[in-house]
């Protein structure tokens, strides 16, 4: 059983009130997969991550992205254009990844939830250790 079977089998045995909040508190931050990967094909300045509430990355990706046109501006085309290339290939794997690194978030996301609502038996039953959260 995923990770993601055994989080929705353990929201599912929670009492009808706490699983009615926890649905609400997870689906109003849970992200779609798609639309990760559409901001990641059409937007190679971490856009994507953003969506993801991953600020530090996006601001990492968006430094080296300008840092390369910068260099390339200042007279250095291999450097920049290293620094550009380095963006382009991780941002191609993240997009054949973007089905993985959603389904991550949106766990981590659900076991936040959990934590947040004290169902540490519901995350017990899901297989998390106490303590690893």
């Amino acid at each position: 059983m995923t990770e993601e079977e055994r989080l929705r089998k353990a929201v599912r045995e929670l009492p009808d009130d706490v699983r009615r909040a926890v649905h609400l508190d997870v689906n109003r931050n849970l992200c779609d997969p798609d639309t990760y990967a559409v901001l990641n094909w059409f937007f190679l300045l971490g856009i994507h991550r953003l969506y993801l509430r991953r600020w530090g990355r996006a601001a990492a990706n968006i430094a080296l992205f300008l840092g390369g046109l910068t260099a390339i501006a200042a007279g250095a085309p291999v450097v920049g254009g290293m620094m550009i290339a380095v963006v382009v290939l991780w941002e191609f794997w993240e997009l054949f990844r973007s089905q993985i690194i959603v389904q991550a978030w949106n766990n981590g996301l659900t076991r936040e939830v959990l934590r947040r609502h004290g169902c540490h038996d519901a995350l017990a039953r899901a297989g998390e250790r106490p303590g690893s959260g």
